[in-house]
């Protein structure tokens, strides 16, 4: 790492080379090395991680299930889109997949009772986290 620091545009100063200094006393904590970027850069960080979870949540929703509409996915409740319930099954035939919410992994967040619900937490679990690291 000493090398990569020295070789790469990373300067003890730059984000690369906060993250690697700090990798360099601790190898293998990794949230340490996170935490030693300043606040803004974490949520950054995290911001992306959460779009990747997503984008990842949505290429696999489509893969399984194409463009239909299925029962229990979420929606909204009304036009504030404050409040989010199930889609009933009564609904389904006069709904479009532009209706279907796909919720953003994070603190507090309501998920379907589904296979999307399943879909994050193996896509979390594949990286050594859980919806409760957020």
């Amino acid at each position: 790492m000493r090398r990569l620091l020295s070789t790469c545009s990373a300067t003890k100063n730059s984000l690369e080379g906060l993250v690697l200094s700090s990798l360099m006393k601790e190898p293998t904590d990794y949230k340490r090395a996170l935490k030693s970027l300043h606040y803004k850069q974490q949520t950054l960080y995290c911001h992306a991680y959460q779009s990747y979870v997503w984008n990842r949540l949505v290429s696999r929703r489509i893969r399984t299930h194409g463009t239909a509409v299925l029962e229990g996915r979420l929606v909204y409740v009304d036009e504030t889109q404050a409040k989010v319930r199930k889609l009933t099954s009564e609904e389904v035939s006069s709904s479009h997949l532009s209706d279907i919410l796909l919720p953003m992994p994070g603190y507090d967040v309501q998920f379907p009772e589904n296979c999307c619900k399943d879909y994050i937490s193996e896509i979390l679990e594949q990286d050594g986290m859980s919806i409760d690291d957020f």
